[in-house]
């Protein structure tokens, strides 16, 4: 191996020759045997250090280069013939080339090849370890002399060898005798030698140093042999060293820092290293090394509170944004309540403003919403989830208010109403003499209607659609008188009112809510001085439930049958019926066995006693198998008809055995107090207690008693702050005296379908009834009319899904089932919409009972005649044909016998 040495000259050989340059290379090893010319060329070349000036240009370059090439010539004479084959033998060894330091970019130079024109070897070039450089002016002085002294040894077939020093120098040539003595020179060294004790350093040390404070590294043989081991990252290692000095000189330690190398190359690891220290003994050294140890223990108990702080932060965090959270939904809730009190303020005092104002109101020109919503009890509206929307829409007729040519009207429905619904609608009210009608009312249903489930309120679904809210609103704007009838109210329906900031004609929620029940209107009949059947309200329990009923059966023995109602149900649903024939205890042996135990003692007190305790035994065993239930397509059996009565309460009542009639009252209270009698009807009640329809005239009780109790409850109903459309079920029947007796049964605080189609009746017939003398007059002129009717009630069926609209109308057309225009008598149907709802209803108008009692008949049979056999069913929810069935057959027969119904 050739050393570089440095020179002053930038290219060139130095002035050394070719014989002391070998004499001097320690490192020469062998050179390398090779028969093939251009192999041994390449090794010579890569052996030895050519320096080369970085040319200007390739092209320069290359100049360069082949004209130093050809300035080499090689001469071999016979003597030394042997002597080169053994140098071809030879092979170059040496140390791998050291990485350079960085100050040396400027003189390293890439090889460049050189082109022989006869045999040549090739050219190796080796390079050594740089010497260390302590400081950055040696740095500074190696840069400015540092050339590398590279020999460059040709070896082939020629003649002579010619070595240059230089480019500029002069050829010194060198004979066959100097280059033997030269081989012979490189065999000898051949041989293995003793190693130096730097280079038994370098091997085996462990590199350990000694730092001090402000002294710095201690010079040892390990020290420079780290140092020259590692001299190409001799930069970070002296940043390393000085730090530490400067941490020595704070706290007078000193440390031993083994394999410091090594370990700065994997910084896992010098984290992970054990330092030694050492306690200098100086002055303040146990001050100082006590300081650190505190300084140890103080950052560990923060490090450790930091982490508690930490976790007691980030909890404090969570709670503090629940709070905030939670603040600022009570804040929202509040501010909610606070709106919602306002503008319940400013609708009572509206509503307030509407009573007081009735009377200039009813005079001017008024808007009228009409919201026909059934706000039932959720189980209620999910018994009749089929077609609850359509029952719903079974009052399109109040559209007849448009015969008051002061008012207008805007009709909330469920869903959109077919065509055919509502041209049939403009007929009648054509008929009834209302001209244009469809310029003055205007039906809106919530824009959502088809998402919300079937047994979703009307007015529930009105609050949920915020663009219909704001339709309404747009069509009221400017009006000056504004108010809603309501159906069925219930607080959705207070909520509504208060929304679109409109009077309400009708009752408050919790007025109606109380009043609106079973026991409610055992109250009021109480307070209007009103005669109600023997019985017990407002019963919570099944315990309470039969002691009330075990003492009121044996207070009054000559009732048999006794009725137990829900409190909030309608039209019979929750109706159940005990027959007291049914009962062992109440049997002529039963009360025979009884009376001779008390025979010797004649004490009926105590008779009375033992019985009433028989009959409570008796029912708790077993009163599922003594009760029919009315309806048993809503409630199941007992025990679900007792979970109903246990959350809502109810009545038990008594029932006559000779009834003859039971008529309705229906009744509007003006807001200012005043009450009207609109119509007293007669209702068609089927065997099972269930509601079907009306009729009118009623003849089963004179008008007068009637009246003077209609006009009573109306009072009372008034001072409850009660207005609006109220209906009065009444029954009448005949005691063991002959007499005849009223009793008040139910009251509803709505405007009733019976009711609405008195009202078409009237606007038809062109008549009224005096609420006076209770005969049927003209408007006009006051003089009696002979005018009747039969209503039917909705008719429910499957099979009327299957009818076509215009079908079943020509059909009807065709069997001379009409309405005649001259005569106003015929027969007109009750559309919730088309008859694809499975809904339709009928009224017969003639000019006598027995008129419109025969054409009832024979519509009921046109369209039994219609149904197939397989779909005429008892009364549930599906179809009540069964029983309209049996109702027309025995209004028939009472024509017959010329019995008043």
């Amino acid at each position: 191996m050739l050393r570089e040495e440095p020179t002053t000259k930038k290219h060139g050989l130095g002035s050394k020759t070719y014989k002391e340059l070998i004499q001097n290379e320690r490192l020469l090893q062998v050179i390398m045997n090779s028969n093939r010319q251009e192999e041994a060329r390449r090794t010579v070349i890569e052996k030895f250090n050519i320096p080369k000036q970085r040319p200007a240009s390739r092209r320069s370059s290359g100049r360069k280069s082949a004209g130093l090439l050809k300035s080499i010539s090689i001469e071999k004479s016979p003597k030394d013939a042997k002597q080169m084959d053994q140098l071809l033998d030879f092979s170059v060894t040496s140390k791998p080339a050291q990485k350079h330091l960085h100050f040396e970019k400027n003189i390293r130079r890439p090889l460049q090849t050189l082109e022989f024109s006869n045999d040549f070897t090739a050219l190796k070039l080796d390079v050594t370890n740089p010497p260390y450089v302590n400081s950055s002016k040696d740095r500074l002085d190696m840069v400015r002399k540092a050339q590398s002294v590279v020999n460059v040894i040709a070896i082939g077939a020629q003649n002579d060898v010619t070595i240059f020093a230089n480019k500029e120098s002069n050829l010194k040539r060198i004979d066959q005798t100097e280059v033997a003595a030269m081989l012979a020179n490189a065999k000898k060294e051949e041989s293995p030698q003793k190693r130096t004790f730097e280079a038994l350093m370098d091997e085996f040390s462990t590199h350990t140093i000694v730092v001090r404070d402000k002294l710095g590294p201690v010079y040892s043989p390990e020290f420079e042999s780290f140092q020259r081991t590692y001299y190409y990252i001799w930069g970070p290692i002296l940043t390393v060293i000085q730090k530490i000095t400067k941490m020595l000189g704070e706290y007078g330690f000193a440390f031993i820092l083994p394999l410091l190398i090594t370990l700065m190359q994997d910084t896992k690891k010098l984290r992970q290293s054990n330092i030694k220290v050492n306690f200098k003994q100086g002055k303040f050294g146990k001050e100082l090394a006590a300081m650190a140890i505190q300084k140890t223990w103080r950052r560990y108990v923060a490090q450790k509170r930091y982490k508690y702080l930490k976790e007691q932060n980030k909890s404090a965090i969570i709670i503090q944004k629940a709070w905030r959270l939670s603040r600022k939904l009570f804040a929202t809730r509040r501010e909610i309540k606070r709106r919602q009190l306002t503008a319940e303020q400013q609708w009572r005092k509206k509503q307030d403003r509407f009573r007081e104002n009735w009377s200039v109101i009813k005079t001017k020109k008024r808007t009228i919403i009409h919201v026909p919503s059934l706000t039932y009890e959720v189980h209620q509206r999910k018994s009749i989830q089929e077609r609850f929307q359509f029952i719903q829409n079974a009052q399109l007729f109040r559209l007849c208010a448009l015969m008051d040519d002061l008012v207008d009207v805007i009709y909330v429905s469920p869903f959109p109403v077919s065509d055919d619904a509502i041209q049939y609608v403009a007929k009648i009210l054509l008929t009834c003499g209302i001209n244009n009608p469809e310029k003055r009312f205007r039906f809106v249903y919530p824009e959502s209607f088809d998402r919300y489930t079937e047994h979703t309120s009307l007015s529930r679904s009105l609050l949920n659609s915020e663009r219909t809210l704001k339709h309404i609103r747009t069509l009221i704007m400017g009006k000056e008188e504004v108010y809603m009838v309501q159906g069925v109210q219930n607080k959705d329906d207070y909520r509504l009112a208060v929304a679109l900031q409109v009077p309400v004609m009708g009752a408050d929620p919790s007025t109606n809510i109380i009043y609106s029940t079973k026991s409610g209107c055992r109250r009021i009949f109480a307070a209007a001085d009103l005669n109600t059947p023997p019985g017990v309200y407002d019963v919570h329990s099944e315990r309470e439930l039969l002691l009330q009923l075990s003492k009121t059966i044996i207070r009054y023995p000559e009732y048999q049958q006794w009725l137990i109602k829900i409190d909030n149900e309608f039209e019979g649903r929750g109706t159940a019926v005990l027959d007291l024939s049914k009962v062992t205890c109440l049997s002529e042996q039963g009360r025979t066995q009884i009376m001779e135990q008390l025979a010797s003692q004649n004490n009926m007190d105590e008779f009375l006693a033992i019985l009433q305790d028989k009959l409570y035994f008796e029912l708790r065993e077993g009163i599922g198998s003594k009760i029919k239930l009315i309806c048993n397509y809503v409630y199941k059996d007992w025990m679900d008809f007792m979970h109903a009565f246990k959350r809502m309460g109810g009545v038990i009542e008594a029932v006559p055995q000779n009834v003859v009639g039971s008529p309705v009252a229906n009744l509007f209270i003006e807001p200012d107090g005043t009450v009207n009698i609109l119509s007293i009807q007669e209702q068609l009640i089927s065997p099972q207690f269930c509601t079907l329809g009306s009729a009118f005239p009623q003849g089963s009780v004179p008008h007068e008693p009637l009246r003077d109790a209609s006009m009573s409850i109306g009072r009372i109903l008034s001072q409850k702050q009660i207005c609006g459309y109220v209906s009065v079920q009444y029954i009448a029947y005949i005691n063991n005296q002959n007499a005849l007796k009223l009793w008040g049964i139910d009251i509803n605080l709505n405007l009733t379908n019976s009711s609405l189609f008195h009202q078409v009746f009237d606007h038809i017939s062109g008549g009224v009834m005096d609420q006076h003398t209770g005969q049927y007059v003209s408007r006009n002129g006051g003089s009696l009319l002979k005018k009747s009717y039969v209503y039917s009630g909705l008719m429910r069926h499957e099979q009327f899904k299957t009818w076509r609209h215009s079908a079943f109308f020509s059909l009807c057309r065709q069997k001379g089932i009409s309405f005649d225009m001259s005569t106003k008598t015929g027969c007109l149907f009750h559309l919730v919409d088309s008859l694809s709802r499975g809904l339709i209803g009928i009224i017969c108008l003639g000019k006598t009972p027995t008129e419109a009692i025969v054409l009832f008949a024979d519509v009921i049979n046109f369209i039994t005649g219609e149904l197939n056999d397989d779909f005429i069913k008892p009364v549930n929810h599906q179809s009540n044909m069964h029983a309209l069935i049996d109702l027309s057959q025995e209004l028939v027969s009472k024509c017959m016998r010329h019995t008043k119904y």
